[in-house]
């Protein structure tokens, strides 16, 4: 008897276990796919800009710089990383033949999968996406938010087919000369230098 109490007690944790990621994965789904109706992606604009330092041994330094729509910043990102090379992951979410792009992680040739710099933190707060800008109201933010945040989730591979992570190499940015990124419609990216 205590045998298939302590089975069942197994059985039902491990169900939660399992069930609150696959839950939670369809809400930010849900949530994604109804703002996606009330908002158009964002026309391209140079998003994120990447100023590298230089290359010492093992060692890559520089600043990866987050801009909101109207051209005000939102994060600064001053940092080393260990590594040869650097390159900016960028997370695209496909809903009624309409893409939304937004920057997902800076990670290095010796990062493994998965890993590196996330960066939905510097521009997703308080239910509110930054990239919007100032002037833009709380309610538009706030679309923009639900799509991002299902954007840089973690999701269960059933939902990968509704996001694609794309990786722009940053060896073509030369150390002191900042350069601005910029996500296309049609999933490619744009890398020129600012012009001053």
């Amino acid at each position: 008897m205590k045998k298939r109490i302590i089975v069942a007690v197994i059985f039902v944790f491990l169900a939660l276990v399992l069930a609150v990621p696959a839950i939670l994965s369809v809400k930010k789904y849900a949530d994604a796919k109804a703002a996606s109706q009330l908002v158009s992606p964002f026309e391209p604009y140079d998003m994120v800009h990447v100023l590298l330092y230089g290359y010492d041994r093992d060692t890559v330094s520089g600043r990866i710089m987050l801009y909101a729509r109207d051209g005000s910043l939102i994060a600064n990102v001053e940092r080393s990383w260990n590594a040869d090379a650097l390159m900016l992951e960028y997370a695209e979410v496909s809903f009624d033949q309409q893409n939304y792009c937004f920057p997902y992680r800076i990670c290095t040739n010796t990062s493994g999968r998965n890993r590196g710099l996330r960066l939905a933190s510097y521009f997703l707060d308080d239910k509110e996406c930054l990239l919007c800008g100032q002037r833009t109201g709380q309610n538009i933010k706030r679309q923009y938010y639900a799509i991002a945040l299902y954007a840089s989730a973690r999701l269960l591979p059933f939902f990968y087919s509704q996001r694609s992570i794309h990786t722009v190499s940053l060896s073509v940015c030369t150390p002191g000369t900042e350069y601005e990124i910029r996500f296309l419609q049609d999933g490619s990216t744009s890398i020129m230098p600012v012009a001053r």
